[in-house]
């Protein structure tokens, strides 16, 4: 009897111990403070608070991988951000981009602000048993109302239901006007799909940069991947023959978007960011991320975008394609992308590949095919092709002309839309000369 007793103690003397390290204190849907992830309600498992405990029991290894695995996750908030400092995209959270801002600047877009606590739970997408280290990212900040968070607490889940405490963040010394980060680095390894960072409001506003998942496995495989795709479809489809033309190109005259508002059609699908049927031509481009200019493209398919010029235009000098690159969520270029231009009766000529970069710093990228001679075309087409890739993201599909500048233009230049009728001849008595009788004006340029 005194040995049950004995060893009664002895576990109950363990569990203590391991609370206090943190890691043990398992949460049931019925705590008031859980956030459950999905109504599981018809799922047929067993689970129950015993049967989970997000330590291993492996310890972690001396220098363990770094991989970031919750870049690009998808998260649920039981707060949203205010509409003044928003969660753009509602990515914001594990995007992987940074903020950099040293001189206090809460408005950086990279931020998202939030005038209450919040719980942020992330869906890792699968369960991994090599989780080790957890850091959040945040504006440290006295004024204007906005505060660094008071805690942070991160919970770990297989389910989305029943929940271990793993511990609170150590947060780093207060360096005002600049993003810091907060950092736990658990007792061992830990095996879970959702984690959840229980973020305390410090003052009126708390603004939040990146929260991350650190894991000991490895990294880098897509940028391998992509970079083998781009030397196979290099090697698969070479280079196009230039296209015949004798018209010569002054670039030392205006650069023009010739394709500022034109209409056009996409085979493909869009993925994340829609295109409200205009995006791609409005002439809008903003270079960053949180600008709200992208569409967002498939890769898994080739997607094909067929400009209308509404012309026949007969100085096109150049095409260019602005996307974005964030290896950190497996957003890529496309491995190549092919350029033709096709006439009024869709007559088409091959113009150039532009291939993908092995060697990428996230941000946004020009594919540029300028030619050697101006050619003519009614239709632009570019085909962005299928990529090993999370995402294709594109700004804009611009089509370039060098021309004169219109401001030293005297008169407007004067388009008649094909197929117009014809108004009639000089002698009609539809015409009026509204010259006549007035007083000749002289006009001077000046440089």
């Amino acid at each position: 009897m005194k040995k049950i007793a004995l060893l009664l103690a002895l576990v109950l003397l363990l569990s203590a111990f391991a609370v206090a390290c943190g890691g043990s204190k398992t949460e049931s849907p019925k705590d008031e403070s859980s956030n459950v992830v999905s109504d599981n309600s018809n799922d047929s498992s067993d689970t129950s608070e015993e049967e989970y405990f997000a330590y291993t029991g492996e310890q972690i290894r001396e220098n363990p991988e770094n991989t970031v695995i919750s870049v690009g996750a998808p998260y649920t908030k039981d707060f949203e951000a205010g509409s003044e400092y928003p969660d753009t995209y509602g990515m914001e959270l594990t995007d992987g981009i940074r903020s950099a801002v040293t001189d206090g600047h809460y408005e950086d877009e990279a931020l998202s602000g939030y005038k209450d606590s919040i719980d942020v739970i992330i869906d890792l997408g699968k369960t991994y048993d090599k989780i080790y280290a957890f850091e959040a990212g945040y504006l440290s900040f006295n004024e204007a109302g906005i505060a660094e968070p008071s805690t942070i607490k991160v919970d770990a889940s297989n389910d989305g239901q029943f929940w271990t405490t793993i511990d609170y963040l150590v947060k780093p010394e207060s360096k005002l006007g600049c993003v810091v980060t907060a950092r736990l680095d658990a007792l061992g390894y830990i095996k879970a799909r959702y984690i959840r960072f229980r973020v305390g409001l410090g003052s009126a506003w708390q603004h939040l940069d990146e929260l991350s998942v650190i894991a000991d496995i490895e990294g880098g495989q897509k940028t391998q991947e992509y970079i083998d795709a781009v030397n196979n479809a290099y090697n698969t489809l070479g280079c196009v023959n230039k296209p015949a033309s004798d018209v010569e190109i002054n670039r030392e005259l205006d650069k023009v978007l010739v394709s500022e508002g034109a209409k056009y059609t996409v085979e493909g699908t869009f993925k994340k960011f829609m295109d409200s049927g205009s995006m791609l031509t409005d002439g809008k481009t903003s270079g960053y991320y949180e600008g709200k200019t992208w569409v967002g493209f498939d890769p898994t398919v080739d997607n094909v975008v067929t400009i209308n010029l509404g012309k026949n235009v007969k100085d096109i000098a150049c095409i260019e394609a602005n996307m974005y690159v964030n290896t950190n969520i497996n957003t890529f270029l496309p491995v190549a992308v092919k350029v033709a231009a096709l006439d009024k009766d869709k007559n088409r000529t091959e113009l150039g590949i532009l291939y993908g970069n092995g060697v990428l710093v996230n941000g946004e990228y020009c594919f540029s095919l300028p030619l050697d001679k101006a050619i003519s075309a009614r239709y632009i087409e570019v085909t962005f092709l299928a990529t090993p890739a999370n995402l294709i993201m594109v700004e804009e599909i611009g089509v370039y002309a060098y021309r004169e500048e219109t401001s030293k233009t005297l008169y407007p230049e004067v388009v008649i839309e094909e197929g117009a009728s014809n108004w009639g001849s000089e002698s009609s008595n539809e015409y009026e000369n509204i010259l006549k009788g007035n007083t000749t004006q002289q006009v001077i340029l000046f440089d």
